[in-house]
């Protein structure tokens, strides 16, 4: 029969597992936001060639005009201020997401520490003159009669 593992050894193997499981995560992260920045890069830089070509073939002649320059140059500014948007609402919901799941495990760790203080305060040997056991408060109501 095999034996029973401590408590301490099964805690250390947890523990273990969780921090493993952290590291290897750490690469997926760095993956997945280099991910987000490469596709925004190559949109990015794909609207401008896209954007020359036509205004160099297609559009040139068209651009002559001073009204279609200025609705152009409109277009151009709110699909860049659009893009911009998107970058920072992007990056504030990685804050929140970050900061949300920083506040979870400092609150998982505050009761952790809370439940260490509550087991300290009840494996704490009292001070044998301090007792007041019920044979205590027994004899003391003995002497008091």
């Amino acid at each position: 029969m095999a034996e029973a593992e401590s408590p301490h050894d099964v805690l250390k193997k947890s523990v273990k597992s969780v921090m493993k499981k952290m590291d290897m995560e750490i690469p997926i992260y760095v993956k997945i936001n280099s991910d987000i920045y490469r596709e925004y890069r190559h949109t990015v830089e794909d609207f401008f060639e896209i954007m020359s070509t036509i205004e160099q073939a297609e559009l040139g002649w068209m651009l002559r005009d001073r009204r279609t320059q200025e609705i152009f140059n409109m277009w151009t500014r709110s699909y860049t201020a659009a893009a911009l948007a998107t970058l920072d609402h992007h990056d504030n919901f990685l804050k929140w997401y970050s900061e949300m799941r920083i506040s979870g495990m400092k609150l998982m760790d505050a009761g952790i520490h809370y439940t260490m203080k509550i087991h300290d305060a009840y494996s704490a040997k009292p001070d044998a003159s301090t007792t007041n056991t019920t044979a205590t408060r027994r004899r003391a109501s003995k002497m008091t009669k």
